[in-house]
């Protein structure tokens, strides 16, 4: 007989990207400390870090609470001073959600030609 298999979980990846009209060092700055006051300061109302002291290292814990009153506790995994990424897992979320993990990396890049950034 027939029987439905369930959802298999399957992975997904979305690129973003942007160039940024800020020199690839005021960039890093601010990406390398996951200062989002800077990186999407119209997405969330509160940063807190609940765990470390600061978020420039691997094991660092922070919480985001976003303008709709969602909740994320994020967990940093991996820095890269010399690649210029860092790598943080979402770790809990105050919603329920349809996918079962997140994992972000945010990398800045040099624009030779204008000594921009893109991320």
């Amino acid at each position: 007989s027939y029987m439905e298999s369930p959802a298999i979980p399957s992975s997904t990846r979305v690129y973003e990207s942007a160039e940024l009209n800020v020199p690839d060092d005021v960039a890093w700055a601010a990406i390398s400390t996951l200062d989002f006051r800077h990186l999407t300061p119209a997405t969330w109302t509160h940063f807190e870090l609940v765990d470390g002291d600061s978020t420039d290292h691997e094991g660092a814990a922070f919480k985001l609470t976003y303008q709709d009153g969602i909740e994320w506790t994020c967990k940093v995994l991996e820095v890269s001073e010399l690649h210029r990424f860092i790598t943080y897992e979402m770790v809990t979320s105050s919603a329920d959600l349809t996918y079962t993990s997140q994992i972000n990396t945010l990398r800045e890049r040099r624009v030779t030609a204008s000594n921009g950034s893109f991320v």
